[in-house]
């Protein structure tokens, strides 16, 4: 009948080593994904809190390159005495825009640092300049396209010269950096629709505070790359976990290969093969099995010899000591017919003795009476012979 699969030491041992593999492999890929993935976020958001800062000082640069050269006075580039645009595309826009005495000359130099940003990252969203007071003066090229007339989409392609009053700008544009972090990070869910990490470092301008620097970090696609690295990690762990299964059932099988020649070995001798021995060249607890094995194998032939001689031994005295009572049984046999004749004589002279006692007993019956008789007679003669004496005397 064949053996089962799971009745197998090697399966077992297989299986037990595979389980606590599965175990260890998803605790530590658990870990490992958490670790990985708390990592992946935390250099994701350096690189942008280096890219933000890499802008504010770009800014700052460029601010004061303007008033050094005289371009722009420290008095236009501190404007805060936004006039709102009521003529041309932007009057029409639903939202308010705003203009001061410094927007052209930014429109021209800095628009294109900040799409640079974009241009160098595909996670960052937007990137803008904003004063203190939250009013950017200009966007990047993704969010400066012209108006349609259309506010929802308009909202979603221009966004210059607007004030950013809500609290995460204002938060973003009052951020001074006295926290020591250098940067400020908020999630930020747009008016869009769609929520990014918004990173902001202060801009100063011959040590003044004068704005930030905004960029913003897409949140999506932050997710997107930690489920990639966790997708990675777990279709990486599953190809070693098959591996390593696949490599204990071979190592497993082939160390215990020797116990299954151990065990046809054991078979065989249980089938009378006692002459056999086992060869294993090994000197692990198998090979010292194969050893105990041979010399319990020589110990049980040898005392199993001794005992077949010790029996032969014994039948043959058996078969002696049979004959010899068959002899003695034929020698009483014959001394009991002799016997049985004799006690056929010994009845017949009984029978005669028995006849002859009964006539003895019936003549000495016969002679006592007759005695008797004679008795009497001899009483009366005595009698007579008295009276006779008598009869003299007289």
């Amino acid at each position: 009948m064949p053996e089962k699969l799971t009745n197998r030491i090697s399966v077992k041992i297989t299986l037990a080593l595979i389980v606590v593999l599965v175990i260890i492999s998803v605790i530590f890929t658990a870990v490992l994904v958490q670790n990985r993935s708390a990592a992946l976020k935390e250099l994701m958001l350096t690189k942008a809190r280096t890219l933000a800062q890499v802008g504010a000082q770009t800014m700052s640069q460029v601010l004061e390159e303007a008033i050094n050269s005289g371009r722009l006075s420290r008095e236009q580039l501190f404007d805060t005495d936004y006039e709102r645009i009521t003529g041309g595309p932007l009057g029409q826009a639903a939202v308010p825009r705003y203009h001061t005495d410094y927007d052209r000359y930014v429109e021209n130099l800095v628009q294109p640092i900040l799409d640079s940003f974009l241009e160098k990252d595909s996670m960052v969203v937007f990137t803008t300049l904003v004063d203190r007071n939250g009013y950017a003066p200009v966007h990047n090229s993704r969010f400066s396209q012209a108006l349609t007339g259309d506010a929802q989409r308009d909202k979603m392609i221009n966004r210059t010269k607007m004030k950013f009053n809500d609290p995460v700008g204002l938060r973003a544009a009052a951020y001074e950096g006295r926290d020591g972090e250098g940067v400020l990070r908020q999630i930020y869910q747009r008016d869009t629709g769609e929520t990014v990490w918004d990173l902001a470092a202060p801009i100063f301008v011959d040590g003044l505070h004068w704005g930030a620097f905004r960029l913003g970090f897409s949140i999506e696609e932050t997710e997107a790359e930690i489920a990639t690295l966790r997708n990675t990690v777990i279709l990486f762990m599953l190809l070693v976990l098959v591996a390593s299964s696949l490599t204990i059932y071979l190592v497993v099988l082939r160390i215990t290969r020797p116990l299954k020649r151990l065990i046809q070995f054991a078979d065989r001798i249980a089938e009378g093969h006692l002459d056999e021995t086992i060869d294993i060249d090994s000197n692990d607890e198998i090979g010292r099995l194969a050893t105990a094995f041979n010399k319990m194998t020589q110990v049980i032939v040898k005392n199993l010899r001794s005992e077949v001689e010790r029996s032969s031994r014994l039948v043959q005295s058996i078969k002696e000591a049979v004959l010899q009572l068959s002899s003695a049984a034929n020698e009483i046999m014959a001394i009991s017919a002799q016997q049985s004749s004799g006690s056929n004589q010994q009845a017949s002279a009984v029978q005669e003795a028995t006849t002859t006692s009964e006539e003895i007993a019936v003549t000495a019956k016969q002679v006592a009476e007759n005695a008797r008789q004679v008795e009497a007679m001899a009483e009366q003669a005595s009698a007579a012979s008295g009276k006779g004496m008598k009869a003299v005397d007289n």
